[in-house]
């Protein structure tokens, strides 16, 4: 999985290390978007799932698509420390978040966050819907990782 992560990783430095103007459903998004990585951590840590930690040893932490003008657009995908932190707040916030989900990022400009079930997949966990209504985004982090780039950083889940 590490060889499948990397690559998308190094293609979205490569692409959006510089801000540029994404096409979001055939229009050109108004405020340039970004990617940056963190360097990454050094230790593995066990109470996480494998592929977030083969990430955090690519990227500690990375923010994705962010619109730097407004900050009103964009994802963050947060360390393992914060992400601890934020999915025992929210298991102890809402009944839905099971102690098998890993929240492990937010976005900017709403209250969306980003969840990782048991299996693996990933969901966008919305504050005023019930699980049943959160969209599957990914069977994976890699995939989401490759959708999220295929869509230059557009929410592909909620195409309208």
């Amino acid at each position: 999985m590490m060889n499948e992560l990397k690559p998308i990783i190094d293609k979205m430095k490569m692409n959006w290390s510089v801000a540029a103007r994404a096409i979001h459903f055939g229009k050109v998004c108004p405020f340039p978007l970004k990617c940056t990585f963190a360097v990454p951590v050094e230790e593995q840590i066990n109470s996480f799932p494998d592929e977030l930690n083969r990430f955090w040893q690519i990227a500690a932490r990375a923010d994705l698509f962010i619109d730097e003008t407004y900050g009103q657009w964009g994802m963050v995908i947060l360390p393992p420390k914060d992400t601890r932190n934020l999915t025992l707040k929210q298991q102890q916030l809402r009944d839905e978040i099971s102690v098998n989900d890993i929240v492990f990022g937010h976005f900017y400009g709403d209250d969306d966050l980003l969840l990782m079930d048991a299996s693996g997949a990933v969901y966008i966990c919305l504050p005023l819907d019930a699980r049943s209504d959160w969209p599957r985004a990914a069977d994976s982090l890699c995939e989401f990782l490759i959708k999220l780039e295929h869509a230059q950083g557009a929410k592909y889940w909620a195409r309208p």
